[in-house]
């Protein structure tokens, strides 16, 4: 097995964060380091303490709107380059319209988030050789 893929997950909601960790658990071909993070400035402090792969954030963070605004805070604030991945639970709003989204990030259905951790998109997000799709 692979070193394992190092996660941020960025949402204010407990249980998502347990249902994360139980998704990844059933992906037999790769292993994660999940680091949940309840609020922006806990995302931040993990990202300027770590070097992570993916940043998973929930479009719906309140304070905030979208995940626009916490993830232009993070962009200013640490130096993370892995991938970023936008989980909502309607991926039909405007802001994460491809022409919208800020540079590559991936936009995937909670409802989806189990079956697509079991395909593998984390590990196809995350690796260096990989080509990220033109319709996420």
């Amino acid at each position: 097995m692979s070193k394992p893929i190092r996660i941020v997950y960025l949402d204010d909601c407990e249980i998502d964060h347990r249902l994360l960790d139980s998704y990844l658990q059933l992906d037999d071909e790769n292993s994660y380091t999940l680091t949940p993070c309840l609020t922006l400035e806990e995302a931040l402090r993990a990202l300027n303490s770590g070097t992570y792969d993916a940043l998973i954030i929930d479009n719906k963070m309140p304070p905030f709107r979208s995940f626009l605004e916490p993830y232009e805070v993070i962009k200013r604030g640490t130096d993370f380059q892995g991938t970023t991945i936008v989980v909502s639970a309607d991926t039909s709003v405007p802001e994460l319209e491809p022409g919208n989204l800020p540079g590559d990030e991936w936009v995937i259905d909670k409802s989806e988030l189990a079956s697509q951790i079991r395909n593998g998109v984390l590990n196809t997000a995350c690796r260096a050789d990989s080509v990220l799709p033109t319709n996420r």
